[in-house]
């Protein structure tokens, strides 16, 4: 048996991790510190289905994305061949990682299902993965208020129609179709880092290694919108708009999203 191999299968199916976070909630740092664990593989931002502007716009130079290029062709592409080449991939990753103890983890990007103009009506990253592996998953959660203040500095509020009512709702909906998954808060990992990734390896089903936060400069991700240091150390939070903290007080979804998530509403908008 494959070193590590205890990780790989459950009841003879392959494992697959699932990492799942909205846009500017701290993600990217942890899942550094998980793409640095022991024979951890983590590929960042896959959504096969995803309707992102950025993805949908024009061709762009990407010589080994074989989903980008159907997706451009002049004849349509069902979706369900683009679902089963991403499987497929998947598949032929995990089977090649068991034979020499790799972990594969993938990190969903949530803004191409919740935060576009239009909610996506394929499938997401959840539910193809579970049509052929057991898949084990977290998400990982920061402020609701800082978090919305952020995306509205990097210019990402896609959806419509915006503002904090509707973020509440869509975040809502991302929590309800992860129900079962753990959760972490992205404040928690930063203030103590290491117990905090050992709970995630425990949920994932990882080998933990108190050494991966210091390897964090050796891991280069795609979606690092605010840290992009190798301390973990808190760092003081954007203002919050007077208009905005308004907004948020006055929005019944928001209120009930910062109780959902055990977020103080109060105390979080006073600056």
């Amino acid at each position: 048996m494959a070193l590590g191999s205890q990780f790989m299968a459950f009841g003879g199916v392959p494992i697959v991790r699932l990492v799942d976070h909205f846009a500017c909630t701290g993600g990217t740092v942890i899942c550094r510190a998980i793409g640095a664990l022991p024979n951890t593989y983590l590929l960042s931002e896959i959504e096969p289905h995803s309707a992102h502007p950025m993805m949908t716009s024009s061709p762009k130079f990407a010589p080994s994305d074989i989903i980008q290029k159907l997706r451009h062709q002049l004849r349509p592409i069902d979706p369900t061949v683009i679902a089963e080449v991403y499987l497929s991939s998947v598949q032929s990753l995990v089977e090649s990682l068991s034979r020499t103890g790799g972990h594969l983890v993938i990190r969903g990007h949530a803004h191409s299902l919740y935060c576009l103009e239009e909610k996506q009506s394929l499938p997401g990253n959840s539910e193809l993965l579970k049509k052929r592996f057991q898949v084990s998953q977290i998400i990982t959660v920061r402020n609701p208020v800082h978090s919305y203040v952020s995306l509205q500095l990097n210019s990402w509020e896609d959806f419509r129609p915006s503002g904090v009512g509707e973020y509440a709702k869509r975040y809502h909906q991302f929590l309800d179709d992860r129900s079962d998954a753990a959760m972490f808060k992205y404040e928690d990992f930063i203030d103590t880092p290491m117990p905090v990734l050992e709970s995630i390896c425990d949920a994932l089903r990882l080998p933990f290694n108190a050494g991966a936060p210091y390897l964090l400069r050796d891991v280069r991700l795609t979606g690092a919108s605010g840290r992009t240091g190798a301390r973990l150390t808190p760092r003081p939070a954007r203002p919050v708009p007077r208009k905005v903290a308004i907004r948020m007080k006055r929005s019944k979804y928001f209120s009930s999203l910062m109780e959902r998530l055990g977020y103080d509403l109060n105390s979080s908008t006073s600056n």
